[in-house]
Protein backbone atom coordinates (compact mmCIF):
# COMPACT_ATOMS: atom_id res chain seq x y z
CA UNK A 1 0.00 0.00 0.00
CA UNK A 2 1.14 3.44 -0.62
CA UNK A 3 2.52 5.36 1.95
CA UNK A 4 0.33 8.16 3.29
CA UNK A 5 2.19 11.52 4.87
CA UNK A 6 0.46 12.00 8.61
CA UNK A 7 -0.42 15.15 9.58
CA UNK A 8 -1.23 14.72 13.12
CA UNK A 9 -3.61 18.06 13.72
CA UNK A 10 -5.68 19.30 16.06
CA UNK A 11 -8.44 22.40 16.04
CA UNK A 12 -8.97 24.04 18.57
CA UNK A 13 -11.66 26.76 19.23
CA UNK A 14 -10.03 29.53 20.77
CA UNK A 15 -12.98 32.02 21.41
CA UNK A 16 -10.34 34.90 21.01
CA UNK A 17 -11.40 38.31 22.32
CA UNK A 18 -9.94 42.11 22.45
CA UNK A 19 -7.63 41.23 25.35
CA UNK A 20 -4.50 43.38 26.57
CA UNK A 21 -2.21 40.78 25.21
CA UNK A 22 -2.18 40.95 21.93
CA UNK A 23 -0.10 40.17 19.30
CA UNK A 24 -0.14 40.94 15.43
CA UNK A 25 1.19 38.72 12.49
CA UNK A 26 1.67 40.88 9.49
CA UNK A 27 0.55 38.17 6.50
CA UNK A 28 3.24 37.94 3.89
CA UNK A 29 2.56 36.34 0.99
CA UNK A 30 6.65 35.33 0.36
CA UNK A 31 6.19 32.78 3.33
CA UNK A 32 2.54 32.27 4.16
CA UNK A 33 0.03 30.28 2.04
CA UNK A 34 -3.71 32.16 1.95
CA UNK A 35 -6.30 29.67 1.34
CA UNK A 36 -9.74 31.34 0.23
CA UNK A 37 -12.85 29.31 1.04
CA UNK A 38 -16.40 30.20 -0.74
CA UNK A 39 -19.90 29.11 0.38
CA UNK A 40 -22.82 28.78 -1.79
CA UNK A 41 -25.76 30.98 -0.91
CA UNK A 42 -27.61 27.43 1.07
CA UNK A 43 -24.61 26.40 3.04
CA UNK A 44 -25.03 27.53 6.26
CA UNK A 45 -21.33 28.43 8.12
CA UNK A 46 -19.89 31.11 7.75
CA UNK A 47 -16.94 31.72 4.80
CA UNK A 48 -12.96 31.34 6.08
CA UNK A 49 -9.59 32.00 5.42
CA UNK A 50 -7.06 30.06 6.55
CA UNK A 51 -3.47 31.59 6.62
CA UNK A 52 -0.53 28.05 6.61
CA UNK A 53 2.29 29.56 8.07
CA UNK A 54 5.35 26.43 7.63
CA UNK A 55 7.64 26.60 10.19
CA UNK A 56 9.65 23.87 9.61
CA UNK A 57 9.64 20.77 7.53
CA UNK A 58 7.28 19.10 10.23
CA UNK A 59 5.34 21.66 11.77
CA UNK A 60 2.77 24.25 10.48
CA UNK A 61 0.45 26.54 12.27
CA UNK A 62 -2.62 27.82 10.15
CA UNK A 63 -4.31 30.64 11.35
CA UNK A 64 -8.56 30.84 10.34
CA UNK A 65 -10.27 34.35 10.07
CA UNK A 66 -13.96 34.44 9.56
CA UNK A 67 -14.89 36.30 7.01
CA UNK A 68 -18.15 37.47 7.69
CA UNK A 69 -16.83 39.08 11.28
CA UNK A 70 -13.11 38.91 10.64
CA UNK A 71 -12.80 43.25 10.62
CA UNK A 72 -11.56 44.60 13.67
CA UNK A 73 -10.01 47.55 12.26
CA UNK A 74 -8.35 49.86 9.00
CA UNK A 75 -5.90 51.71 10.73
CA UNK A 76 -2.96 54.31 8.67
CA UNK A 77 -0.03 52.53 10.86
CA UNK A 78 0.06 49.82 13.60
CA UNK A 79 0.48 50.60 17.69
CA UNK A 80 3.00 47.79 17.79
CA UNK A 81 5.48 45.87 15.64
CA UNK A 82 3.97 42.82 13.87
CA UNK A 83 5.13 39.50 14.32
CA UNK A 84 6.97 38.34 11.08
CA UNK A 85 6.75 34.56 9.65
CA UNK A 86 10.54 34.01 11.41
CA UNK A 87 9.87 35.20 14.80
CA UNK A 88 11.14 32.68 16.74
CA UNK A 89 8.23 33.21 19.44
CA UNK A 90 6.08 31.31 16.69
CA UNK A 91 7.72 28.31 17.13
CA UNK A 92 7.52 28.47 21.00
CA UNK A 93 5.39 25.78 22.25
CA UNK A 94 4.44 28.11 25.32
CA UNK A 95 3.61 30.65 22.91
CA UNK A 96 1.03 28.30 20.94
CA UNK A 97 -0.71 26.65 24.06
CA UNK A 98 -1.30 30.41 24.97
CA UNK A 99 -2.83 31.16 21.89
CA UNK A 100 -5.00 27.77 22.29
CA UNK A 101 -5.72 28.32 26.03
CA UNK A 102 -6.94 31.95 24.99
CA UNK A 103 -4.84 33.59 27.80
CA UNK A 104 -3.74 35.66 24.37
CA UNK A 105 -5.01 36.86 21.48
CA UNK A 106 -3.51 37.06 17.94
CA UNK A 107 -4.61 38.81 14.73
CA UNK A 108 -3.56 38.70 11.20
CA UNK A 109 -2.70 42.09 9.35
CA UNK A 110 -2.24 43.04 6.16
CA UNK A 111 -1.33 45.90 4.19
CA UNK A 112 -3.57 47.11 1.58
CA UNK A 113 -1.15 48.99 -1.06
CA UNK A 114 -4.17 51.04 -2.50
CA UNK A 115 -5.73 52.11 0.89
CA UNK A 116 -2.64 52.51 1.90
CA UNK A 117 -3.52 51.19 5.29
CA UNK A 118 -3.98 47.58 7.32
CA UNK A 119 -6.34 45.45 7.69
CA UNK A 120 -6.31 43.78 10.71
CA UNK A 121 -8.74 40.53 10.82
CA UNK A 122 -9.51 38.54 14.63
CA UNK A 123 -8.19 35.21 14.34
CA UNK A 124 -11.04 32.21 15.64
CA UNK A 125 -8.90 29.15 15.85
CA UNK A 126 -5.49 28.22 15.53
CA UNK A 127 -4.68 25.26 14.45
CA UNK A 128 -1.11 23.34 14.97
CA UNK A 129 -0.20 20.77 12.30
CA UNK A 130 2.39 18.07 12.74
CA UNK A 131 3.67 15.95 9.72
CA UNK A 132 5.63 12.70 9.74
CA UNK A 133 5.34 9.56 7.69
CA UNK A 134 2.07 7.45 8.66
CA UNK A 135 -1.18 9.40 7.95
CA UNK A 136 -2.88 12.76 8.37
CA UNK A 137 -4.94 14.63 10.73
CA UNK A 138 -8.24 16.69 10.18
CA UNK A 139 -10.59 19.49 10.55
CA UNK A 140 -13.09 21.24 13.08
CA UNK A 141 -13.41 19.86 16.51
CA UNK A 142 -12.14 16.10 15.90
CA UNK A 143 -8.81 15.14 16.39
CA UNK A 144 -8.44 12.50 13.89
CA UNK A 145 -5.72 9.27 13.40
CA UNK A 146 -5.87 8.77 9.61
CA UNK A 147 -2.77 6.44 8.29
CA UNK A 148 -2.13 3.65 5.66
CA UNK A 149 -4.04 1.14 7.63
CA UNK A 150 -7.20 2.90 7.70
CA UNK A 151 -9.98 0.95 5.77
CA UNK A 152 -13.23 2.68 4.34
CA UNK A 153 -15.98 2.48 7.15
CA UNK A 154 -13.10 2.89 9.99
CA UNK A 155 -13.82 5.49 12.81
CA UNK A 156 -11.06 8.06 12.85
CA UNK A 157 -11.75 10.30 15.64
CA UNK A 158 -9.38 9.88 18.44
CA UNK A 159 -11.24 12.59 20.65
CA UNK A 160 -14.50 10.42 21.20
CA UNK A 161 -16.42 11.52 17.99
CA UNK A 162 -17.30 9.93 15.16
CA UNK A 163 -15.59 10.12 11.37
CA UNK A 164 -16.02 6.95 9.26
CA UNK A 165 -13.51 6.88 6.17
CA UNK A 166 -15.43 6.69 3.02
CA UNK A 167 -12.68 6.32 1.11
CA UNK A 168 -10.42 7.94 -1.57
CA UNK A 169 -11.31 9.69 -4.56
CA UNK A 170 -8.66 11.32 -7.76
CA UNK A 171 -8.47 14.86 -8.71
CA UNK A 172 -6.18 14.78 -11.38
CA UNK A 173 -2.99 13.99 -9.70
CA UNK A 174 -3.81 13.95 -6.32
CA UNK A 175 -5.74 11.75 -3.83
CA UNK A 176 -8.34 13.11 -2.06
CA UNK A 177 -9.65 11.28 1.18
CA UNK A 178 -13.37 11.39 1.79
CA UNK A 179 -15.08 11.42 4.89
CA UNK A 180 -17.91 11.63 6.81
CA UNK A 181 -19.02 12.76 10.73
CA UNK A 182 -21.71 12.46 12.59
CA UNK A 183 -22.94 14.08 15.30
CA UNK A 184 -21.05 13.52 18.84
CA UNK A 185 -24.37 13.61 21.04
CA UNK A 186 -26.94 12.01 18.26
CA UNK A 187 -26.07 9.39 15.95
CA UNK A 188 -27.43 11.82 13.13
CA UNK A 189 -24.65 13.04 9.73
CA UNK A 190 -23.29 16.46 10.06
CA UNK A 191 -20.95 17.12 7.80
CA UNK A 192 -18.62 15.68 4.69
CA UNK A 193 -15.00 17.07 4.03
CA UNK A 194 -12.77 15.71 1.38
CA UNK A 195 -8.49 16.41 2.37
CA UNK A 196 -6.17 16.83 -0.42
CA UNK A 197 -2.83 15.09 -0.22
CA UNK A 198 -0.15 17.76 0.14
CA UNK A 199 -2.30 20.65 0.10
CA UNK A 200 -5.42 20.27 3.05
CA UNK A 201 -8.80 20.91 3.13
CA UNK A 202 -10.77 20.90 -0.29
CA UNK A 203 -14.62 20.67 0.35
CA UNK A 204 -17.07 20.62 3.36
CA UNK A 205 -20.58 19.83 2.70
CA UNK A 206 -23.34 19.99 4.73
CA UNK A 207 -26.96 19.56 3.02
CA UNK A 208 -28.22 21.28 1.71
CA UNK A 209 -24.74 23.58 0.91
CA UNK A 210 -21.28 23.27 0.29
CA UNK A 211 -17.71 25.39 1.16
CA UNK A 212 -15.06 25.00 -1.47
CA UNK A 213 -11.45 25.85 -1.32
CA UNK A 214 -11.31 28.41 -3.94
CA UNK A 215 -7.97 30.15 -3.76
CA UNK A 216 -5.01 29.31 -2.83
CA UNK A 217 -2.35 32.69 -2.61
CA UNK A 218 -4.91 34.02 -5.35
CA UNK A 219 -4.73 31.11 -8.00
CA UNK A 220 -7.62 29.17 -8.54
CA UNK A 221 -7.37 25.84 -7.16
CA UNK A 222 -8.17 24.09 -10.35
CA UNK A 223 -5.30 26.20 -12.00
CA UNK A 224 -3.19 25.79 -8.45
CA UNK A 225 -3.82 21.66 -8.68
CA UNK A 226 -3.49 21.48 -12.50
CA UNK A 227 0.16 23.19 -12.54
CA UNK A 228 1.58 21.23 -9.80
CA UNK A 229 0.08 17.91 -12.05
CA UNK A 230 2.24 19.20 -14.97
CA UNK A 231 5.00 20.03 -12.76
CA UNK A 232 4.85 23.60 -14.62
CA UNK A 233 5.06 26.71 -12.13
CA UNK A 234 2.24 29.08 -12.05
CA UNK A 235 3.17 32.46 -12.17
CA UNK A 236 0.66 33.70 -9.79
CA UNK A 237 0.94 37.30 -9.94
CA UNK A 238 -0.13 37.48 -13.77
CA UNK A 239 -2.85 34.59 -13.49
CA UNK A 240 -4.21 37.19 -10.69
CA UNK A 241 -3.96 40.14 -12.36
CA UNK A 242 -5.89 38.68 -15.77
CA UNK A 243 -8.41 37.58 -13.62
CA UNK A 244 -10.18 40.53 -12.84
CA UNK A 245 -9.67 42.55 -16.00
CA UNK A 246 -12.16 45.63 -17.42
CA UNK A 247 -12.98 46.24 -21.02
CA UNK A 248 -13.02 50.10 -22.54
CA UNK A 249 -16.55 50.24 -20.73
CA UNK A 250 -16.00 49.54 -17.11
CA UNK A 251 -17.77 46.04 -17.54
CA UNK A 252 -16.42 42.88 -16.48
CA UNK A 253 -16.96 39.31 -17.29
CA UNK A 254 -17.88 36.40 -14.93
CA UNK A 255 -15.37 33.84 -14.33
CA UNK A 256 -15.41 30.66 -12.35
CA UNK A 257 -14.84 31.41 -8.56
CA UNK A 258 -16.39 35.04 -8.59
CA UNK A 259 -18.85 36.60 -6.66
CA UNK A 260 -19.86 39.88 -5.95
CA UNK A 261 -18.19 40.53 -2.28
CA UNK A 262 -14.92 39.42 -3.91
CA UNK A 263 -15.05 41.27 -6.93
CA UNK A 264 -15.90 44.57 -4.73
CA UNK A 265 -12.65 44.01 -2.81
CA UNK A 266 -10.70 44.04 -5.51
CA UNK A 267 -12.27 46.89 -7.75
CA UNK A 268 -11.96 49.05 -4.04
CA UNK A 269 -16.06 49.61 -4.40
CA UNK A 270 -19.33 48.36 -2.44
CA UNK A 271 -21.63 45.13 -2.82
CA UNK A 272 -24.73 47.31 -2.98
CA UNK A 273 -22.79 49.84 -5.88
CA UNK A 274 -22.43 46.82 -8.20
CA UNK A 275 -25.91 46.22 -7.59
CA UNK A 276 -27.55 49.44 -8.32
CA UNK A 277 -25.45 49.53 -11.52
CA UNK A 278 -26.69 46.31 -13.21
CA UNK A 279 -30.24 46.54 -11.37
CA UNK A 280 -29.42 43.61 -9.64
CA UNK A 281 -32.28 41.59 -7.32
CA UNK A 282 -29.96 39.05 -6.25
CA UNK A 283 -26.36 38.50 -5.81
CA UNK A 284 -26.24 35.09 -8.21
CA UNK A 285 -23.96 35.93 -10.88
CA UNK A 286 -23.87 33.67 -14.33
CA UNK A 287 -20.53 32.35 -16.07
CA UNK A 288 -20.22 34.73 -19.15
CA UNK A 289 -22.10 37.27 -17.34
CA UNK A 290 -21.21 40.72 -18.24
CA UNK A 291 -21.56 43.75 -15.43
CA UNK A 292 -20.71 47.06 -15.09
CA UNK A 293 -18.12 47.77 -12.23
CA UNK A 294 -17.47 50.88 -13.10
CA UNK A 295 -19.73 53.59 -12.06
CA UNK A 296 -20.74 55.94 -14.93
CA UNK A 297 -22.65 58.23 -12.98
CA UNK A 298 -25.76 56.32 -12.84
CA UNK A 299 -25.90 54.99 -9.74
CA UNK A 300 -28.14 56.65 -6.88
CA UNK A 301 -28.03 55.50 -3.28
CA UNK A 302 -30.97 56.03 -1.62
CA UNK A 303 -29.18 55.07 1.79
CA UNK A 304 -29.42 56.17 4.50
CA UNK A 305 -32.50 56.68 5.58
CA UNK A 306 -33.17 59.53 7.86
CA UNK A 307 -35.63 58.81 10.87
CA UNK A 308 -37.08 60.46 14.32
CA UNK A 309 -37.49 58.21 17.51
CA UNK A 310 -40.45 59.93 18.80
CA UNK A 311 -39.73 58.73 22.23
CA UNK A 312 -35.83 59.16 22.58
CA UNK A 313 -36.40 62.37 20.42
CA UNK A 314 -33.11 61.52 18.35
CA UNK A 315 -32.70 61.39 14.68
CA UNK A 316 -31.63 58.04 13.38
CA UNK A 317 -29.35 57.74 10.58
CA UNK A 318 -30.54 54.23 9.28
CA UNK A 319 -29.24 51.92 6.56
CA UNK A 320 -31.34 49.09 4.76
CA UNK A 321 -29.91 46.08 3.92
CA UNK A 322 -29.63 45.35 0.28
CA UNK A 323 -29.35 41.31 -1.15
CA UNK A 324 -25.86 40.39 -0.80
CA UNK A 325 -24.58 42.98 2.05
CA UNK A 326 -22.28 41.72 4.76
CA UNK A 327 -21.32 43.60 7.78
CA UNK A 328 -17.94 44.75 6.93
CA UNK A 329 -19.86 46.59 3.24
CA UNK A 330 -21.88 48.40 5.41
CA UNK A 331 -19.17 49.73 8.26
CA UNK A 332 -16.93 50.76 5.16
CA UNK A 333 -19.79 52.90 3.62
CA UNK A 334 -20.50 55.00 6.61
CA UNK A 335 -16.43 54.66 7.95
CA UNK A 336 -17.53 52.78 11.39
CA UNK A 337 -16.73 49.81 12.59
CA UNK A 338 -18.10 46.55 12.51
CA UNK A 339 -18.24 46.27 16.49
CA UNK A 340 -19.86 49.94 16.54
CA UNK A 341 -22.84 49.03 14.42
CA UNK A 342 -23.29 45.55 16.35
CA UNK A 343 -23.65 48.04 19.30
CA UNK A 344 -25.86 50.16 18.36
CA UNK A 345 -28.42 47.58 16.88
CA UNK A 346 -28.25 45.00 20.25
CA UNK A 347 -26.63 42.59 17.57
CA UNK A 348 -25.44 39.09 19.32
CA UNK A 349 -23.51 38.26 15.90
CA UNK A 350 -22.72 39.78 12.27
CA UNK A 351 -25.62 37.51 10.54
CA UNK A 352 -27.93 40.13 9.05
CA UNK A 353 -31.11 39.77 6.84
CA UNK A 354 -32.05 41.59 3.65
CA UNK A 355 -34.11 44.30 4.17
CA UNK A 356 -32.93 44.53 7.42
CA UNK A 357 -32.78 48.34 9.25
CA UNK A 358 -29.57 48.79 10.84
CA UNK A 359 -28.90 52.20 13.10
CA UNK A 360 -25.56 53.71 11.74
CA UNK A 361 -26.02 56.33 14.28
CA UNK A 362 -27.53 58.28 16.82
CA UNK A 363 -27.92 62.52 16.66
CA UNK A 364 -29.58 64.08 20.25
CA UNK A 365 -31.50 66.63 20.24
Amino acid sequence: MQKIAFLSAFFLVTGLSAQNLEHYLLYDALCMQKYDYERNEEYKELAFWDYHLKLNDKKTLIFRVLKQDSYIDEVAALDKEPLRCSDEKLADTNFISELNSSKISISIVEYNRLKKNYKICTVKKVIMLNSDSTGFGMIGDYKLAFNSKTKVGDNVDSSGGKVLYMGPVKIQCYNVHHFRAYDKVQPKFSEEFYYADNIGLLKISKDPGVLDLAFINGVDINEYMKSRCKNSPVHETQLKKDSFVLDSAGYYTIRTGDNLYRLANHFNTRVDIIMGLNNMKTAELKLGQKIKIKDDGTYKDLNPIIRKDEKSKETLKIHIVRQGEILQDIAAKYKISVQEIMKLNNLKDSKIAIFQELVIEKIKP
